[in-house]
């Protein structure tokens, strides 16, 4: 089973592969789609049980499935930037601050943007998917 299919319990992050994620969210919308017809269907009262609870349910499991989906594409982020935190030394890090400051001052960006570019293209270059 697709782990971001299974909401059994607490996220199967080892069995998680980015392959498996168009096909869950295809599904999960598949399944969305359905209900609102469903629920949007003549006939069906406009209670809580019948309409508002059943879409809030799904739209909690395509939710749960998108953070799975975040959190993978942010772990090469974080991990590096434990990495960096413990390893860089001093001349690279003040490297790093040389290339901050540019994207402050000759770019535009604020503290937070210039060190979450950095740490996207880190992690870009972490994960191998530079293309030469």
């Amino acid at each position: 089973m697709n782990p971001l299919l299974d909401f059994s319990g607490l996220p199967r992050y080892p069995d998680f592969k980015p392959t498996l994620v168009t096909p869950a969210v295809e599904q999960l919308l598949a399944e969305s789609r359905a209900l609102i017809e469903r629920v949007a269907a003549p006939g069906v009262p406009a209670t809580w049980r019948d309409f508002v609870q059943p879409l809030e349910e799904t739209n909690e499991r395509l939710h749960r499935a998108l953070e799975l989906k975040l959190f993978e594409d942010q772990k090469d982020s974080i991990k590096l930037t434990s990495l960096v935190s413990t390893v860089v030394d001093k001349d690279t890090q003040e490297k790093i601050e040389v290339v901050k400051s540019r994207l402050i001052r000759d770019f535009g960006y604020d503290e937070v943007s210039a060190t979450d570019v950095l740490n996207f293209v880190a992690s870009i270059f972490a994960r191998g998917d530079v293309k030469s």
